[in-house]
């Protein structure tokens, strides 16, 4: 988990909690969830910042959250628009490597128990987390292209582990992605790590996905 400066962005068509970083001391380090009763509410190293903002509309929505730790400043995009912004949220503060990203769940101990009743019920995609705090221009970039093509270019070729270092993703979670010869089976395998897919996204904000071949990232 980067620990000064990041971007933590999903697809979402849902409620719950989507994301959350835990470590020993900080079980909320970072947090993000919406809830019937409560707006998107973001907690940063422990401070928690409620929105106002709300993303379930039954369709496709993309959500990220920037922070740096050198100004405080917490963003929230929607959809690549900044909609949300405050200063000197946890200003100076890091967040404590080794901890416990979980997807869809709300952690009330560091890779142990979870919070009752704050699982994410619907759908999410393109999980992924940065180590830069993004501009509107990157995350509307990355909506449609998480995996920058540098990398896809480069783990094709030499199957290496080695990236770009202009590259910041540090994680990424996308949809599964099946190749031809496995579309014909009645239960195709399944993958613990989603395999890339070129996002389509359309003007009613449905999600398509193209794309042949598994590249796998983390």
């Amino acid at each position: 988990m980067p620990t000064e400066t990041l971007t933590i962005a999903a697809w979402v068509k849902g409620t719950g909690t989507s994301v959350s970083y835990a470590s020993k001391n900080h079980v909320r380090s970072f947090v993000m969830y919406e809830t019937e009763h409560e707006p998107l509410t973001i907690y940063m190293k422990d401070v928690k910042v409620v929105t106002g903002e709300s993303m379930y509309n039954g369709n496709w929505v993309h959500m990220a959250v920037t922070w740096s730790s050198h100004t405080g400043d917490l963003k929230f995009f929607r959809d690549g628009e900044l909609t949300f912004e405050k200063p000197n949220v946890a200003k100076g503060a890091r967040i404590s490597e080794g901890g416990c990203l979980m997807i869809g769940q709300m952690q009330d101990v560091e890779c142990g128990s979870r919070v009752a009743g704050m699982s994410f019920v619907g759908d999410l995609a393109g999980v992924g987390v940065w180590e830069r705090a993004m501009t509107s221009d990157h995350i509307k970039k990355v909506m449609g292209e998480p995996v920058s093509i540098k990398v896809i270019e480069t783990v094709a070729k030499d199957n290496s582990r080695v990236i770009p270092e202009d590259d910041d993703l540090r994680l990424l979670y996308a949809s599964r992605q099946f190749g031809e010869q496995e579309l014909d089976k009645t239960d195709p395998p399944s993958c613990p790590l989603d395999a890339f897919k070129k996002m389509k996204v359309h003007p009613s904000k449905d999600v398509t996905w193209t794309g042949s071949g598994d590249v796998h990232y983390s």
